[in-house]
């Protein structure tokens, strides 16, 4: 894992926390983050920060079969967290 991909994994969990989204985990795979929940031991994908460029990401969310979904919103972390909790928050919420 780059280092660049540690700092973001660990400033998008800290934020996500932060805000009391404290139900979702990140984890890094090749160069995209991926926000997940566990649900009855699964793991379920809610969005994904793709790396396209340096600091600079791709979002997308998952859709309610599980399917993710590009978004049209492209930016640093810091520009991207207010998006995904505000306008799309409810691909984060939590299931009953």
């Amino acid at each position: 894992m780059s280092l660049s991909l540690h700092l973001a994994h660990t400033f998008l969990q800290y934020n996500l926390h932060s805000m009391q989204f404290t139900h979702l985990l990140v984890r890094v795979q090749q160069s995209q983050l991926v926000v997940y929940s566990k649900e009855k031991d699964e793991e379920v994908t809610r969005a994904l920060f793709t790396e396209f460029k340096k600091n600079g990401y791709l979002l997308s969310v998952a859709n309610h079969r599980g399917k993710l979904q590009p978004t049209p919103f492209v930016g640093t972390l810091g520009d991207l967290i207010p998006v995904l909790t505000s306008k799309l928050a409810a691909v984060l919420a939590r299931w009953p």
